[in-house]
């Protein structure tokens, strides 16, 4: 079996295209020159920018595929041009989308299933609507396309090793250095993770299977928890407690612009409740997830110290100079929500 892999290059990607290769498969995998997947062995290579037209036309206009798996498309013209280049000559394409596609203000139920609504503003100036509505526009033109069927896998918060802009290492290097923990004061809303094999696996367990033709399924593990509950596991993995600091956002943007609050209070991760059904996934793809959270923060911890990068603390030092009494007690406690 010939299978294409778009944008195998870091976290996702790569993560299935190791396990790909237990398969008995030839993988092709297209991305950009600087790319991890490079060193990886028993894998074809073809460099390039999926943005450019012109040169994947001429990059693919001969190459032949049963299996798409696209880790990495955005806008629906990144969709659009496999569509053209491979209609009725691939078995089937896989798209790794994400929970960000659905609309949770019009979301009054848990657990979210894969037929809830889904975000309709891709010219949003919110960034994480327009994200959202994006990846649901691609959704949308592959499902529609009626040349080749379709997968499409939704992840949630994705953790583990390799990962890049990972929201759990700001956890892992404020306790780990003994700085404070910022959070907002809604430590109590839930929030899903999926630890990065047990979402490679079902990737690889939707491959060539006709039982996930034209669906859609949700990537989540078994577990649900709190921001507090989070940190607690932390701390049990690390051996340190956390110097929580509870911030009011809304009352922070007065000292901080929205990269800065952004960095320091990663507010993605546990902005809103939210709890995804993987019964479809579990129940058509023979998958389920193996890896509980605390196994799977474990494994990312061990990784991280190995691994660790370089962390700029400049903002926390803004957030330090409030508390030191740099400003006056009762801003203070305006900016920490407690008036």
């Amino acid at each position: 079996m010939e299978i294409l892999v778009i944008g195998g290059s870091k976290f996702i990607g790569l993560s299935i295209i190791n396990k790909l290769l237990e398969m008995e498969s030839s993988i092709t995998v297209f991305n950009l020159e600087d790319s991890n997947s490079m060193s990886v062995s028993g894998v074809r290579h073809i460099r390039g920018n999926r943005k450019d037209h012109a040169l994947v036309r001429k990059l693919f206009e001969k190459e032949q595929f049963d299996v798409i798996i696209d880790t990495c498309g955005f806008e629906p013209e990144d969709v659009n041009i496999f569509i053209e280049l491979f209609g009725n000559k691939i078995k089937q394409y896989i798209f790794c989308s994400t929970v960000s596609v659905y609309d949770f203000d019009k979301i009054k139920s848990f657990p979210i299933k894969e037929d809830f609504p889904l975000k309709t503003d891709p010219e949003s100036w919110n960034n994480e609507i327009r994200y959202g509505s994006k990846k649901a526009l691609c959704e949308k033109v592959l499902m529609s396309n009626g040349k080749f069927p379709v997968t499409i896998i939704r992840p949630c918060y994705v953790y583990g090793p390799n990962a890049y802009g990972d929201r759990v290492e700001f956890f892992f290097n404020r306790i780990g250095d003994e700085r404070i923990v910022p959070i907002l004061p809604i430590g109590n809303n839930v929030m899903q993770f999926i630890y990065i094999s047990d979402l490679a696996d079902l990737f690889v367990s939707a491959v060539n299977n006709q039982k996930a033709y034209n669906r859609i399924y949700n990537a989540a593990g078994e577990e649900s928890t709190t921001i507090f509950n989070f940190i607690n596991l932390c701390e049990e993995i690390i051996g340190k407690k956390a110097n929580i600091r509870v911030f009011d956002a809304e009352k922070l943007t007065g000292i901080l612009d929205e990269e800065e609050l952004a960095g320091i209070i990663p507010t993605k991760l546990y902005h809103i409740s939210f709890y995804f059904d993987n019964l479809k996934a579990i129940r058509d793809l023979d998958w389920k997830p193996k890896t509980t959270l605390y196994e799977g923060l474990k494994e990312t911890y061990d990784w991280h110290r190995q691994n660790r990068r370089e962390v700029d603390y400049c903002i926390d030092e803004k957030l330090l100079k409030l508390l030191n009494g740099s400003i006056p007690n009762s801003e203070r406690d305006y900016i920490y929500g407690l008036v």
